[in-house]
C-alpha cells in the first residue's frame, strides 16, 4: 500500500510539473518557430528527444520553412510515454483553450495515436472547425474517430509486422520462439495486437511470448532460460528498476548479456544501434514532409475532404553488417530494398583516397625524418646558447628593483623574482603555477580587473597602470603595473608583469593633498573673513567651513571679558547636524588654571571634556588675540577616535586661529580693502579699454568701432532685462572682441578694395586668434568663448566653428547684432557708411535664421523708439 501510494504521488507530481511546464516554460514542451506567419499547431504524442518525434517534427518544419506561405508553427509535446492519458487529457483540454484563445490557428498537425485520440475526444470542443492533418496513425477507423474524419486528413502508418515475421522465418529457419517487447501506449497496444494476430496463425510452428513494459529484472528472468533459437522483436522502450523509461541501447546490452539472440525492431533509428540485426523502418521525416504538404494545400484553399487520406508509406529495410555475419546470413537472402550499415568494405571504398593519402604522408615523413636528424645536432648547439642566455636573463630578473612575474599562455604564474615575494609577503616558490589574480586581489572586483590586465599583457604592451592590489595578509598595496607579451620559439605566448611599489609615492601624494586641503581651508576662511561685507555672517560661515572641512563635531569662538580676563564667554558657534536640538550649554566649558596659562601665552592646548553630556569627546583650544588685546579661543570639538584631522600640523591650526584673530583686529581694514578692490575694478576697465585702443591703432579705419559696439551691446542687454553679470560680460567683451585682428596683416585690414577669397579666409580667423590669447586670462565672464563666437550665425553659416542656435552664447548673439549694425553705419576703406535704417532692415531680414529674433527686436526698438545714438565718450557706463 505504501509503495502504491508513493507511486501515485510520484505520478501526480510528474503531471503537475508537466502542466506547470506547459504554462511557464514555453521552450520545454512548447516551442514556437518563425513568428509572424499563419499559426499552425503541431501536437506530438511523445516527447522531444524521442527519435521518431524529432524525425517527424524535422520533416514538418523543413517543408513549412521552404514553402512560399509563411507560417508560425507552435509545437506541443504530450509526453504520453511517461504520463498517463487519463490524467493528461483532462488537464490539456483545460490548458489549450486558455493558451490558444488569442491565436487564430489555421490548421493542426497531430503526430501519433495519443495526439489523434486526444483531438478525437476534445478537438471539436477546444478547436472547433479547425482542419486536422494526422501523421503516423496506426488505426483511423475506430468507432470513436470515424465520425470526425470529415474534418481530418493525413497519413496512416502501417507497420509491416507480417513482412517482418516472414523475413525472420526465412533468415532464421530454426527459430522456435519469438519474444515481443511492447508497452501500454495506444500505439504500443496496437503493435502488440497486430503481432499477436500474426503469431497466432504461426502457433503450430513458433511459440510467442509478449513482455509489456518489462523492467530490466523481468527481462533478465525471461531470457535466462531461452535458447539460441529465440528471436526478439522490440516495439517500445524498456523500464529501469525505478519504472522509468531508459535508453534502448541499455536494454539491448542486457539482452546481449543474456545470450546471442537475433534482435529486430521497426522503431526509427533502432536498427542502427549496436547489437540489433535489423528491421523495416518508416521514415519519420517523410511522414513529416507529407503532413506539411497537406497543411500547405489547406492553407492554399483546398478543402479537407478533397485531400485523400494516405494509407501507407514507403518501407525500407536496414541490416547491421556485423550481426548478419555473426548469424551466418548471406546478403542475397535479404529483401531487395535493404541497406547494410557498418560494412567495413564499404568504409574502405568510401575512404580509399584518404588511405592512399595517408600512405603518401607516411612515406614523406620517413624522408623528412632523415633531414630532421641532421637538424637535431644543430638544435643542440642552439639550445646550449639559449641556456646561456636564459641564465643571464635569470640574473637580470632576480636583480631587478621591481617585482617581476612571468606568466604562461593561460595567465598562470611560471616564475616570480625575490622582489615580488618581498613586496607581497610570499615565500619563494609558494605560488608557482597559481592564478596571479587570485593571490594579489581579495575582492571580486579587483580579481576581475587584475585578470583583465593579465589577459591584456599576453596580447599588448601597457605601461604604468596604477591600482591597489593586496598582500598575502590582505593589506592593500598601491602598485604601478606594466606588462608586455613575449613569444617563445615554439610559438607559445608568455607575458612579463612588472610591479613597482607606490607606497612611498602615495604617502607623498597624501601629504601634498593634506597640505593642499589645509591651504584651501585657510584660503576659503580668509576670503570669507576678508571679502564679506557682513562680518558677523562671515565669522559664522568660517566656523561652518572649519567644522565641515576638519570633520569636527562642533567649533566655537570664545572671548575673555574686559573686566574679568580669566572669564571667557561664548560668541559664535557651529556644531554638526547630529547635535541639532541639543541644550544651550553644549559649548559651555570651564577653563582650568593650567588651560588659561597656555591660552594667555597663545599656546594650543588639548584636553578631554569633563561633562556628562559631552563625555567621550576631546577639545583643542587655539588661542589668539582680539580687539583691545583681549584673549580669544577657537575651540575645536571632536571624538576621541576621530583621525580625520589628527595628522594636521599644529602650526597650521595656529595660523587658522590667528587668521580669525586678525580679522577681529582688522575690521576697519576691510573697508579699505573693499575700496581698493573698487579701484582695481576701475583699473581693469581701463585695461580693457586700453586693449581696445591698441586694436584700433592696428586698424585705424575702424577707430571707435569696439567702443560703439560695446555701447550698443550694453543697451541691448539692458533692454532685454539681462542680469548685471551678462551686461558686464557683453560690455567688456565688446571692447576686445576684435583682439584677434592684431594677428591679421595691416595691408589686409586697410585694403581700400574688396578682399580676395584668401584674404577673407585669413580675416575669418581673427575670432580664433582672439580666443587663443584671451583663454589664458582669468576673467569673471566667458570672454574668450564670446570672442570666438561673435561671428557665428543661428543657421550655422557663421565662422569659425559653424555653430548653430543653442550652441551660441547669448552674449555672442548680442555682440553679433551690434557688430553688424555698427559696421554698416560706419565707413570702411572700400565703401562709405550706410543709413541706420538700412542696417536695421539688414538685421530684420536675418532675424530667425542669422540673428536671434529677440536681440534683433530689442536693437530695432532702441533706434526707432528710444532713438539710440552712439556716444563719443570713452568712460565706462557700468
Amino acid at each position: 500500500m505504501e509503495r502504491a501510494r508513493e507511486k501515485a504521488l510520484k505520478r501526480a507530481g510528474i503531471c503537475f510539473f508537466c502542466i506547470c511546464s506547459l504554462v511557464l516554460c514555453p521552450f520545454g514542451v512548447f516551442s514556437r518557430e518563425n513568428e509572424g506567419g499563419v499559426p499552425i499547431l503541431i501536437l506530438d504524442s511523445y516527447h522531444k528527444g524521442y527519435p521518431w518525434t524529432d524525425s517527424v517534427i524535422k520533416g514538418i518544419l523543413t517543408s513549412l520553412h521552404n514553402a512560399s506561405i509563411k507560417t508560425t508553427p507552435y509545437i506541443e509535446y504530450m509526453d504520453s510515454r511517461r504520463l498517463s492519458s487519463q490524467k493528461l487529457y483532462p488537464s490539456l483540454s483545460k490548458l489549450y483553450p486558455i493558451k490558444y484563445s488569442q491565436t487564430p490557428l489555421a490548421a493542426i498537425v497531430c503526430s501519433g495515436d495519443e495526439a489523434f485520440n486526444f483531438l478525437s475526444l476534445y478537438g471539436p470542443k477546444i478547436f472547433p472547425g479547425i482542419p486536422i492533418v494526422f501523421t503516423g496513425i496506426r488505426n483511423i477507423k475506430s468507432p470513436i474517430q470515424q465520425p470526425l474524419l470529415r474534418n481530418y486528413t493525413g497519413t496512416a502508418q502501417h507497420t509491416p509486422f507480417l513482412a517482418m515475421v516472414d523475413v525472420i522465418m526465412r533468415l532464421h529457419p530454426t527459430v522456435k520462439k519469438i519474444i515481443v517487447i511492447g508497452d501500454t501506449t495506444t500505439a504500443g497496444e496496437k503493435d502488440v495486437q497486430q503481432l499477436k494476430e500474426i503469431l497466432t496463425r504461426q502457433k503450430d510452428y513458433i511459440e510467442s511470448l509478449f513482455l509489456i513494459s518489462p523492467t530490466f529484472e523481468l527481462l533478465k528472468n525471461a531470457l535466462s532460460e531461452e535458447s539460441k533459437s529465440t528471436v526478439i522483436i522490440i516495439t517500445s522502450y524498456f523500464l529501469n528498476i525505478q519504472g522509468e523509461n531508459c535508453a534502448l541501447q541499455e536494454g539491448i546490452n542486457i539482452i546481449r548479456s543474456m545470450g546471442d539472440f537475433p534482435i529486430y525492431s521497426h522503431l526509427d533509428g533502432v536498427p542502427l544501434l549496436n547489437g540489433v540485426l535489423g528491421g523495416p523502418i518508416n521514415h519519420g521525416e517523410e511522414f513529416g514532409h507529407t503532413a506539411a504538404k497537406m497543411v500547405l494545400q489547406i492553407l492554399s484553399g483546398r478543402a479537407v475532404k478533397d485531400i485523400p487520406i494516405r494509407e501507407s508509406q514507403r518501407i525500407h529495410w536496414l541490416f547491421n553488417y556485423r550481426e548478419i555475419k555473426k548469424f551466418g546470413i548471406s546478403t542475397s537472402q535479404l529483401p531487395s530494398n535493404s541497406t547494410i550499415v557498418n560494412d567495413p568494405l564499404e568504409e574502405i571504398k568510401e575512404h580509399y583516397h584518404f588511405i592512399v593519402a595517408n600512405l603518401l604522408v607516411i612515406a614523406t615523413l620517413g624522408t623528412l625524418s632523415i633531414l630532421l636528424f641532421s637538424k637535431i645536432m644543430h638544435r643542440h648547439h642552439v639550445n646550449a646558447a639559449l641556456m646561456e642566455n636564459k641564465e643571464s636573463l635569470s640574473g637580470l630578473i632576480e636583480g631587478a628593483p621591481e617585482g617581476i612575474v612571468l606568466l604562461n599562455g593561460e595567465g598562470y604564474i611560471s616564475r616570480v623574482n625575490k622582489e615580488f615575494c618581498k613586496m607581497f609577503n610570499y615565500k619563494e616558490g609558494s605560488i608557482q603555477g597559481e592564478n596571479l589574480a587570485q593571490y594579489i586581489s581579495t575582492s571580486e572586483e579587483r580579481v576581475q580587473k587584475t585578470s583583465e590586465l593579465v589577459k591584456l599583457s599576453l596580447n599588448k604592451r601597457f605601461k604604468n597602470i596604477e591600482r591597489f592590489q593586496n598582500k598575502k595578509d590582505g593589506t592593500p598595496l598601491p602598485v604601478s603595473m606594466s606588462g608586455f607579451p613575449v613569444e617563445r620559439l615554439s610559438g607559445e605566448k608568455e607575458a612579463f608583469l612588472l610591479f613597482q611599489d607606490l607606497t612611498r609615492k602615495k604617502a607623498q601624494e597624501r601629504a601634498l593633498a593634506l597640505q593642499f586641503h589645509l591651504e584651501s581651508l585657510l584660503s576659503t576662511v580668509s576670503s570669507q573673513l576678508v571679502l564679506s561685507r557682513d562680518f558677523e555672517n562671515a565669522i559664522q560661515n568660517a566656523l561652518q567651513e572649519i567644522g565641515k572641512r576638519l570633520g569636527l563635531l562642533g567649533c566655537g569662538l570664545y572671548q575673555s571679558k574686559i573686566e574679568a580676563p580669566n572669564v571667557f564667554h561664548i560668541g559664535k558657534k557651529w556644531f554638526s547636524p547630529i547635535y541639532e536640538g541639543t541644550p544651550s550649554d553644549f559649548f559651555t566649558f570651564s577653563f582650568k588654571e593650567e588651560h588659561i596659562k597656555y591660552i594667555k601665552k597663545e599656546i594650543p592646548v588639548t584636553f578631554p571634556i569633563e561633562n556628562s553630556f559631552l563625555s567621550g569627546l576631546n577639545a583643542t583650544a587655539l588661542p589668539f588675540k582680539t580687539r583691545e588685546n583681549r584673549n580669544g579661543v577657537l575651540m575645536l570639538l571632536y571624538q576621541e577616535t576621530t583621525h580625520t584631522w589628527a595628522s594636521i600640523n599644529t602650526s597650521v591650526l595656529e595660523v587658522l586661529a590667528s587668521t580669525i584673530g586678525e580679522t577681529y583686529k582688522k575690521k576697519e581694514t576691510q573697508d579699505e580693502l573693499l575700496h581698493t578692490i573698487s579701484r582695481l575694478r576701475e583699473t581693469f576697465q581701463s585695461t580693457i579699454a586700453t586693449i581696445g585702443h591698441i586694436i584700433e591703432m592696428k586698424d585705424h579705419t575702424t577707430s571707435g568701432h569696439q567702443g560703439r559696439v560695446a555701447q550698443l551691446s550694453l543697451a541691448i542687454a539692458k533692454r532685454m532685462g539681462c542680469s548685471s553679470i551678462i551686461q558686464e560680460a557683453v560690455y567688456n567683451t565688446s571692447l576686445v572682441h576684435d583682439l584677434g585682428k592684431l594677428y591679421i596683416p595691416s595691408e589686409i585690414l586697410t585694403k581700400p578694395e574688396k578682399l580676395s577669397s584668401l584674404e577673407y579666409q585669413i580675416v575669418q580667423q581673427h575670432p580664433r586668434f582672439g580666443f587663443d590669447v584671451l583663454k589664458q586670462v582669468h576673467f569673471p565672464w566667458p570672454v574668450a568663448e564670446i570672442v570666438l563666437q561673435h561671428h557665428e550665425r543661428l543657421d550655422g553659416s557663421g565662422y569659425p566653428e559653424g555653430l548653430k542656435n543653442s550652441q551660441i552664447l547669448l552674449e555672442a548673439k548680442i555682440i553679433a547684432v551690434a557688430d553688424v549694425v555698427e559696421a554698416m553705419t560706419s565707413p570702411r576703406p572700400h565703401r562709405g557708411p550706410y543709413a541706420i535704417e538700412k542696417a536695421l532692415d539688414e538685421i530684420d531680414r536675418g532675424a530667425g535664421h542669422l540673428y536671434d529674433p529677440s536681440v534683433v527686436s530689442c536693437c530695432v526698438n532702441l533706434f526707432r523708439e528710444e532713438h539710440f545714438e552712439f556716444s563719443n565718450s570713452r568712460s565706462s557706463p557700468l
